[in-house]
C-alpha cells in the first residue's frame, strides 16, 4: 500500500471520530493543540499524522491503537 493511500485511510478513521462527537475542526485541533490546518490535511490525507498525535487522538477518544494499525476503513473505533 502507497504512503499516500495510508495517510488518507488514517485521515478518514480521524475524520470520523471527529465527527462522532461532533468537533468542529477549530476545537479539535486546539484539544490536540495542533493547527485547524494540520487537521485538514491530516483528514484529507495530504499529511502524516506523528505517532505521538495518535496516541494523543487516542487517549481522547478512549480507543487502542490499533484502530489506527489496520489498514481498512471501516474499523470500529471501540476495537480494544
Amino acid at each position: 500500500m502507497k504512503k499516500e493511500d495510508e495517510n488518507k485511510i488514517i485521515g478518514d478513521k480521524i475524520y470520523r471520530l471527529r465527527i462522532s462527537r461532533n468537533y468542529d475542526r477549530m476545537t479539535f485541533a486546539e484539544l490536540l493543540k495542533v493547527s485547524e490546518r494540520t487537521i485538514r490535511r491530516w483528514e484529507t490525507g495530504k499529511s502524516k499524522v506523528r505517532e505521538s498525535n495518535i496516541l494523543k487522538i487516542c487517549l481522547l477518544f478512549d480507543i487502542s491503537i490499533a484502530y489506527f494499525i489496520k489498514k481498512e476503513k471501516g474499523n470500529d473505533i471501540h476495537d480494544k
